[in-house]
């Protein structure tokens, strides 16, 4: 047991589980710029005489 944490599976699991995490947060970071964006935005820049 004490070999599990050197084992390729594992190391390969741990990967992608990184990887996903990774995905998941940029996910989350894009999602609150677009709110930010929109909460901010200036609604004058859209106005047309």
């Amino acid at each position: 047991m004490s070999n599990d944490y050197d084992s390729a599976v594992w190391a390969d699991q741990h990967r992608h589980v990184s990887v996903g995490l990774a995905q998941l947060f940029k996910g989350i970071m894009h999602a609150f710029k677009r709110l930010n964006a929109i909460e901010y935005d200036a609604p004058w820049r859209y106005m047309r005489p």
